[in-house]
């Protein structure tokens, strides 16, 4: 990730509007968060990458609030975003 002179975050020299609408895109198509049962932990979710009709599991240890999976949802996001970029 770079940083601009005006602050603004972008990955791979894309503004912020663009990284923002891939980020969005990549969340909706490609990232789901799913409520679990978990002993103890009454929010506990996970986080999962689908492609195409398969889904997989990116948090083997249960996430114990929506919270903490959104976050990892989001760190997902902007590694696929790189993994997209740097094959360009």
């Amino acid at each position: 990730m770079t940083k601009k002179k005006d602050g603004a975050n972008s990955i791979m020299g894309m503004d912020k509007a663009h990284t923002n609408r891939l980020n969005d895109l990549l969340s909706l198509k490609y990232t789901f968060i799913q409520p679990c049962v978990v002993e103890d932990e009454w929010d506990a979710h996970t986080v999962w990458l689908k492609v195409d009709g398969q889904s997989f599991c990116v948090t083997p240890l249960a996430c114990d609030t929506k919270e903490e999976a959104e976050w990892m949802q989001k760190m997902l996001v902007k590694a696929l975003a790189r993994i997209i970029l740097n094959e360009r």
